[in-house]
């Protein structure tokens, strides 16, 4: 009886030892669960990363205020929503962020003013000289989407991360086709739906709402093609990108709805996912379609997604910049073992800054830079 007595005391022990074997493991295995919810944000920029981001969009506005007569829509689009970002950490952390940081960033709204207000200026003056015809008709209506800078200002709402799904390189290629092919794709505007004169056909016919700053979103009174193009149109490149466009002109410039506002914006919140999976796309293959790129990161931070403001994209974004400040589609400075992209976009005569320099991409990287800016503020003061 003392020899079967002694086994089961050991049997007790062994399954005693073997329970708390299986908790530790159960609690390890937790804790892992527990840290990657906790830390899923680990690449977002940090506070260090402020004054290079700041400097960044500074470099890039007193570039374009030297180059002012060559902005046209797209840059000037660029370096108004730079303002928004700016402004919108202006109006919620005025108080909390430095004085130093405070001021460049007043610099920098300033200096960009100046910059719109003589490119609209110019404008008007090529429009009295002319005469008003259709095409300046059209820059004008969908220059008044975004001329309400207030209430663009006061609208940005908090960061959100959302984790994406994350596809192999190989579950890319399929879902997008060889890069190469998928470039031509891209760049082969008139497939697409919208394309650009789609695009710009939708803006005109939203620009002819008027502005709501009371009471509920109304619905928005565009044709019947504009709601045609968001439900069926194409889920990537350029097309994709002018889809969450129309969306936030919508919400921001007119603020009204196109469905409803919980479609709209649920709409968006898709399409930023979708063009997540692209954007890992064209980090893959060495950024070789940077001004798409940064368009998706403009857009979708604009709608709140800090999972777009990714620090090593941020970095690499940073070795498309000139050393005269401005942005171009080649990187200036080695990122990988790098394709030459055949694709250039096409944004009216004054594409080129100065040779290296793309006016539609460099708007795009002060738009980027400012975003990031915004988060930081917003995360740590």
């Amino acid at each position: 009886m003392k020899t079967f007595s002694f086994i089961s005391t050991e049997l007790k022990m062994l399954r005693l030892n073997y329970c708390l074997f299986i908790i530790v493991q159960l609690y390890g295995f937790s804790v892992c669960l527990t840290t990657n919810v906790i830390d899923h944000a680990w690449d977002l920029p940090t506070d260090k990363e402020l004054y290079k981001y700041l400097s960044t969009v500074k470099t890039v506005v007193d570039y374009c205020a030297e180059y002012k007569d060559e902005v046209d829509i797209n840059l000037a689009f660029g370096l108004f929503l730079t303002n928004i970002n700016l402004g919108h950490t202006l109006h919620k952390k005025q108080r909390m962020i430095p004085e130093i940081v405070r001021n460049q960033i007043k610099y920098i709204i300033n200096e960009n003013n100046e910059i719109l207000d003589d490119f609209i200026f110019k404008e008007s003056v090529i429009e009295s000289k002319k005469g008003e015809d259709g095409k300046m008709k059209n820059l004008k209506s969908i220059l008044s989407l975004f001329n309400n800078a207030t209430h663009w200002v006061e609208s940005l709402e908090k960061f959100v991360y959302t984790v994406e799904k994350r596809y192999t390189p190989d579950q890319l290629r399929e879902m997008y086709s060889p890069f190469r092919l998928y470039m031509k794709k891209v760049g082969n505007f008139l497939k697409g739906s919208p394309t650009p004169d789609d695009s710009d056909d939708c803006l005109i016919s939203l620009s002819k709402n008027p502005r709501n700053m009371k009471g509920s979103p109304p619905r928005c009174s565009v044709d019947d093609f504009c709601h045609d193009m968001l439900k069926r149109g194409t889920n990537f490149g350029y097309s994709l990108s002018h889809r969450i466009v129309f969306l936030l002109m919508a919400r921001f410039g007119r603020r009204c709805c196109v469905f409803s506002e919980q479609t709209d914006r649920a709409m968006v919140k898709q399409f930023c996912s979708t063009a997540h999976a692209e954007a890992e796309y064209i980090v893959e293959n060495s950024y070789g379609l940077a001004d798409l790129f940064m368009e998706i990161i403009v857009l979708c931070t604009v709608d709140g997604h800090s999972q777009f403001l990714n620090r090593i994209w941020l970095d690499n974004i940073l070795k498309f910049q000139t050393p005269e400040g401005c942005f171009g589609t080649i990187p200036v400075k080695k990122i990988h073992p790098i394709r030459r992209s055949f694709f250039v976009t096409e944004m009216g005569k004054s594409n080129l800054l100065q040779e290296g320099c793309n006016a539609h991409t460099t708007g795009l990287a002060a738009a980027t830079f400012s975003a990031a800016v915004r988060l930081i503020i917003e995360k740590y003061y």
